[in-house]
């Protein structure tokens, strides 16, 4: 097999992408990607990632790819079946001090937290087209929207809670740890008493 078509079914095997990491990981020269850019075989999508137009695209990927962003918010909801409303614009948390493409972002609607909670209920997820994507879990969305509600469609905010509510595997234990964490006990207690 040509490296050629080794990277071409790489990419079939990614649902139409490639990045220079996947192409160097192969210990292949990223020149091959500029070679299947010029016959037009694959197109740049943004630094250090290719794409085969022949394929569905994948929003959420490509939004969050070699970025620190994670979904959040109403697009993490999306990701846990707790809307079915499919996102317009993609709620992403980020460290409070990032400085990075997300800002420039239009489809980006960016939530800002401090360093030490960024990490908390972080998790990966499959998106639409099968490929790799951060979401943080659904407690952690739970806290989120809470904290944030001004920021959320009521619709949503209550439909979501419903949800929770009714969710079998919903881990109690691990929502009032992340509560505590943000400082919102009584909010969140007092938001699914209702509920629960």
């Amino acid at each position: 097999m040509t490296n050629t078509n080794k990277l071409l079914s790489l990419v079939k095997q990614n649902n139409g992408y490639i990045s220079n990491k996947q192409v160097k990981a192969l210990g292949l020269s990223t020149r091959y990607l500029t070679d299947l850019v010029k016959n037009k075989k694959i197109e740049k999508v943004k630094s250090g990632l290719y794409f085969d137009m022949q394929y569905m695209p994948d929003e959420f990927f490509e939004t969050l790819y070699n970025t620190s962003g994670v979904f959040s918010h109403t697009t993490a909801l999306y990701f846990h079946n707790l809307t079915d409303r499919t996102p317009i614009k993609f709620d992403i948390t980020v460290a409070g001090d990032y400085k990075g493409s997300l800002q420039n972002n239009k489809k980006a609607n960016l939530f800002y937290v401090k360093k030490e909670l960024y990490a908390l209920g972080l998790t990966e997820m499959k998106s639409p087209q099968n490929l790799p994507v951060k979401v943080y879990d659904m407690e952690r969305i739970i806290c989120d929207i809470i904290r944030n509600e001004k920021r959320i469609e009521s619709e949503i905010f209550v439909s979501a809670l419903q949800k929770y509510a009714r969710y079998k595997n919903k881990r109690l234990n691990v929502l009032s740890k992340y509560a505590s964490l943000f400082g919102i006990n009584d909010k969140v207690e007092e938001k699914l008493r209702i509920l629960l």
